[in-house]
């Protein structure tokens, strides 16, 4: 069965996200990451802070060829501005067919992005107590619902691709679904 292609062009959604969304969303972000590869190097050690880095970059790579490519956003403001960044590093849009499997294929790496300094920072603090490193697991924690309240009350509820993201956080239900769910039923 052939995907349903309808983006959610109500009047509530952004064509492209305020600029003050997009600070805040690239701040969060940039501050969880920051704080992230601290609470590593000083958890556990530099090494695993630079290397957290690298893949950091390596996965938000692939976000912006495999993701970003494929969605509406491809060329203009989405909430954390990856969508003009992947319009500048790849000129011919990709296929919304494709967003969906894509964005599915990025929920793993990112989930181990987000977890993984905490549990670092957890496992440094059951051996040996340091303030700094309960300081940054804190603020990385914070951070982390920092991103999901932002994504959900803030992005996700304005995104015109809410209705079938997989990473979206927005009560609205999925209309791609609902659409392809009724077509296979007549």
């Amino acid at each position: 069965m052939t995907e349903i292609h309808r983006l959610d062009t109500s009047p509530d959604t952004h064509e492209n996200f305020p600029k003050k969304t997009v600070k805040i969303r690239i701040g969060i972000t940039a501050a969880h990451f920051l704080s992230g590869v601290l609470l590593l190097i000083f958890g556990i050690n530099i090494w695993f802070g630079l290397g957290y880095l690298l893949i950091s970059f390596g996965i938000y790579g692939f976000i912006l060829a495999a993701v970003c490519r494929n969605c509406d956003y491809h060329g203009r403001c989405c909430d954390l501005g990856l969508g003009l960044l992947a319009g500048k590093l790849f000129k011919k849009k990709g296929d919304l067919d494709d967003f969906v499997k894509r964005a599915q294929q990025t929920l793993p790496p990112l989930a181990v992005l987000m977890i993984a300094p905490p549990i670092g920072g957890i496992g440094y603090l059951v051996s040996q107590w340091s303030t700094l490193v309960f300081v940054l697991l804190a603020a990385n924690l914070g951070l982390l619902v920092a991103f999901a309240l932002t994504g959900k009350y803030m992005a996700c509820p304005r995104c015109r691709m809410r209705g079938c993201c997989p990473l979206s956080l927005s009560p609205r239900r999925n209309i791609w679904a609902e659409e392809r769910d009724r077509l296979g039923k007549e």
